[in-house]
Parts: C-alpha cells; sequence; structure tokens
C-alpha cells in the first residue's frame, strides 16, 4: 500500500510541472487578447507555481494579465519570444526593445533579445529604447 501511495504522489508531482511550449502560429490563442497568435516573435508565456501555461501573443498582453495576477496565478517562470530566433528566453535575462513604430499583434511595440548588442540593429529612429524588464514591468520587483 505504502508503495502505490509513493508511485501516485510522484505521479502527481511530475504532473504539476509544466515545460514551456513554443507557440503555434494558428494553433494557440493569447490568452488575454483571445486573439489567435499570428506572429509568433512577439509573443511570451507565463508558467504558475501549479503548472499552468499561459500563452500570449504579445508582450504587451502578457504584462496586462501579470498586473491582474491573484492567488494562485502565481508566476514561476516568465518567458519571452526572442525576435532574432523565436526561441522562449527568461525575461529577467532579457532585453527589450519598445517603439511605437515596431508593429506587434497588439501594438504594445516590443520586442525581446537576449542582449543589448542583438537589440541594438533594430534601433530604427530616436522613439526606440532599450530596456531590462525591471524597467518595462516595475510591479515585477
Amino acid at each position: 500500500m505504502k508503495y502505490v501511495a509513493l508511485v501516485l504522489s510522484a505521479f502527481f508531482l511530475i504532473s504539476c510541472h509544466t515545460e514551456p511550449q513554443p507557440l503555434v502560429v494558428g494553433k494557440d490563442e493569447c490568452y488575454f487578447c483571445k486573439m489567435p497568435v499570428a506572429d509568433i516573435k512577439f509573443g511570451g508565456e507565463i508558467i504558475t507555481a501549479k503548472g499552468k501555461l499561459y500563452k500570449f501573443d504579445d508582450l504587451g498582453c502578457m504584462i496586462n494579465f501579470l498586473k491582474r495576477m491573484t492567488g494562485d496565478k502565481k508566476a514561476e517562470q516568465m518567458l519571452g519570444v526572442n525576435y532574432n530566433n523565436q526561441k522562449l528566453i527568461d525575461v529577467q535575462k532579457a532585453v527589450f526593445l519598445k517603439n511605437p513604430n515596431l508593429h506587434s499583434p497588439m501594438n504594445s511595440g516590443i520586442a525581446v533579445f537576449a542582449s543589448r548588442s542583438e537589440a541594438e540593429p533594430m534601433m530604427k529612429d530616436s522613439a526606440s529604447e532599450i530596456l531590462t524588464w525591471q524597467q518595462l514591468y516595475p510591479d515585477s520587483n
């Protein structure tokens, strides 16, 4: 009986852990705005402490969702899609290019990059700024 309880406990713990999943155009829907994902290079994901995965078509949607998170929706992982290679990266380690002329799906004008040197070539005009996650989303502290 102890063996069965141990196996069931292990299965439950394993099933609660969720891995990041790449966004899929035409299949995934933004959790916040409910629009179908049409361009993954501006997207993001949140994985909660309880293992729930939320996908977003625009970093602006992800930030708006974070502002409303309560209770069991505590974010454990926050990931953004690297504009250059469409791989998910931790927002705490990323840099963000913000420009109102950058045409993201919900017009946040935010793109994610792995480093400042990756983002700088995309600075097209004086409206562009490179930010850290703490600058982009001060409530994260």
